[in-house]
C-alpha cells in the first residue's frame, strides 16, 4: 500500500527568517499564504476623505497610494493569519485562507448622496521558507474587488451607506 504522508516535506514550525517585507506583515510560520494590494481610488466626496483624515492613522492620501509591491515575495495586505490553515494542519498536504478583503466607511461619515468607488486589485500567493531564504510555493492569483457604496436616505430619517454596484472576480 502507497503511503503518502512521507512524501509531504515538513516545512511547518516557527521561521527563524522573515519574509520580504514590513515585519508586521511577515508570517510567523515556514509555510505562509499571503496577499499583495493595488489600490485604485476612482472616486471619493471630499467629506469622506476628511473624516477618514481624522479617524485614522495614515492619512487619506497613503491608502490612495496603495501600489503592488515589486517584490512577488513580499506582503502588504496580510497583517493577521485569521483562517489561515497551513498544508499541515488537515489529512491532505493544501493550505486555505479566509482572510476576506475588507472596507468600511462609518456611517457617521459623509453627507446625502456622497459616493465611494475604489478598486482593490489583490494577488494571493503561497511562501515557503528553506533556511534563510523565503520561495514561492505558488504561482500568485488575481482577485479584484470593486466596492461602490453610496449614502441614501433610510426610511424613517438618516442616511446610510448602500451598495451601487460592486462586484468581485478573479482575475489573471
Amino acid at each position: 500500500m502507497f503511503d503518502e504522508s512521507d512524501d509531504v516535506p515538513r516545512f511547518n514550525g516557527v521561521t527563524p527568517t522573515f519574509p520580504p517585507g514590513p515585519q508586521i506583515l511577515g508570517a510567523s510560520e515556514r509555510f505562509d499564504l499571503s496577499r499583495q494590494v493595488d489600490v485604485i481610488v476612482n472616486e471619493v466626496s471630499q467629506s469622506v476623505i476628511d473624516a477618514y483624515n481624522e479617524t485614522n492613522q495614515d492619512d487619506w492620501a497613503s491608502f490612495a497610494a496603495i501600489d503592488f509591491p515589486n517584490d512577488p515575495l513580499e506582503s502588504n495586505d496580510d497583517s493577521n493569519r485569521f483562517g489561515e490553515e497551513g498544508p499541515y494542519s488537515g489529512t491532505i498536504a493544501a493550505g486555505t485562507d479566509n482572510d476576506m478583503p475588507d472596507f468600511a466607511v462609518g456611517n457617521n461619515i459623509g453627507g446625502l448622496l456622497d459616493e465611494v468607488s475604489i478598486d482593490l486589485n489583490f494577488r494571493e500567493f503561497a511562501r515557503i521558507n528553506i533556511g534563510d531564504k523565503w520561495y514561492a510555493a505558488s504561482d500568485p492569483f488575481g482577485v479584484t474587488v470593486e466596492w461602490r457604496m453610496i449614502r441614501l436616505s433610510n426610511v424613517g430619517g438618516g442616511t446610510s451607506w448602500r451598495d451601487a454596484g460592486g462586484r468581485a472576480y478573479l482575475t489573471e
